[in-house]
C-alpha cells in the first residue's frame, strides 16, 4: 500500500481476501491507485481505472485502505468465474455487508464494466433492480410486470433532452423507444404537470413514447396497467398506439 502512494487502496481479489470474501493466498497484491499513480513493482498488480476516486470507492478496513464492498464486487466480476462469484456475493449477504443500493450507484459510474451480466445474475435482477427504483410505487409497476413474464426494462435510464439537459426514465424499452413513468401524487401541481407535460413533448420528439400511470391506476387498477404495456410493447415496433397521459 506504502508502494502505491496516499491515494491506494488494496482491490480486486486482495479486497476479496482483506474484507473476508475470500480465503486464499494471493501470488500478487492488486492494488488500485489512480490513472497517475505507481506503474510497477515486484508483486504488485496495479490498477488504474479511468474511474477510481479514494474518497468514495474506498474505505479504512482494519487499518488498510481497501476498496468498498461494492466496488470490489463489480471490479471482480470480471475476473471470477460465475460460480466463484456467486460465492463471493453470498458470502457478503452473510456478512451482512451487501449493499445493493451502493452497487447500484457503482454501476451509474462505471458504465458497462466487465462482467457485469455476472454480477446482475449473482445479484438477483429482481433484488437489483428493486434497489435501482426510487419509490415504492416504482417497485409496485415493476413487480406487476415482472410477475408476469413482461420483458425487463431498463431502469432510471438517463437521456439527453437538450444539449446539456439530461433527464431520468422511469422504465424504458430502448429497442421498443417506449418510456413509462410512474407518478405520484406531487406529478398533479400545476408547475410539475408543465414541467412533465414539456418532457413528454421532448421524448415523443425524439421518437419515445411516453406512457404515465397515477398512483391510484397502479394501486387500483393494475390488471389494466399490466394490460396496458403489453399493448405499447407490442404496438411500439411500428409505432401503432400514440403516446398518452394518464388523469
Amino acid at each position: 500500500m506504502l508502494a502505491g502512494g496516499p491515494s491506494a487502496a488494496l482491490s480486486h481479489l486482495s479486497a476479496c481476501v482483506h474484507l473476508g470474501l475470500l480465503d486464499w493466498e494471493l501470488p500478487v497484491i492488486d492494488v488500485m491507485v489512480p490513472r497517475t499513480g505507481a506503474r510497477s513493482r515486484p508483486g504488485i498488480r496495479f490498477h488504474r481505472p479511468r474511474i477510481y476516486d479514494p474518497q468514495v470507492d474506498a474505505e479504512i478496513v482494519d487499518g488498510i485502505r481497501c476498496t468498498t464492498v461494492a466496488r470490489t464486487l463489480v471490479d471482480v466480476a470480471g475476473v471470477l468465474s460465475y460460480p466463484r462469484l456467486e460465492r463471493v456475493v453470498e458470502r457478503a449477504e452473510y456478512l451482512g455487508i451487501l449493499d445493493l443500493e451502493a452497487i447500484v450507484r457503482m454501476l451509474r459510474r462505471i458504465k458497462r464494466p466487465r462482467g457485469v451480466r455476472h454480477l446482475r445474475r449473482a445479484l438477483g435482477p429482481d433484488r437489483l433492480d428493486a434497489a435501482v427504483a426510487d419509490s415504492e410505487l416504482e417497485r409496485t409497476y415493476l413487480r406487476l410486470i415482472t410477475e408476469v413474464g413482461i420483458e425487463r426494462p431498463l431502469l432510471q435510464h438517463r437521456m439527453e433532452l437538450t444539449p446539456g439537459e439530461w433527464v431520468r426514465l422511469d422504465f424504458f424499452w430502448p429497442e421498443r423507444r417506449l418510456n413509462v413513468e410512474v407518478d405520484g401524487p406531487h406529478h398533479q401541481r400545476p408547475i410539475r404537470a408543465r414541467r412533465d407535460a414539456r418532457r413528454d413533448e421532448l421524448l415523443h420528439a425524439r421518437g419515445v413514447i411516453v406512457q404515465r400511470f397515477t398512483l391510484s391506476e397502479i394501486e387500483g387498477k393494475p390488471s389494466w396497467v399490466v394490460a396496458r404495456t403489453r399493448a405499447l410493447l407490442a404496438s411500439s415496433r411500428d409505432q401503432g398506439l400514440a403516446p398518452t397521459r394518464s388523469h
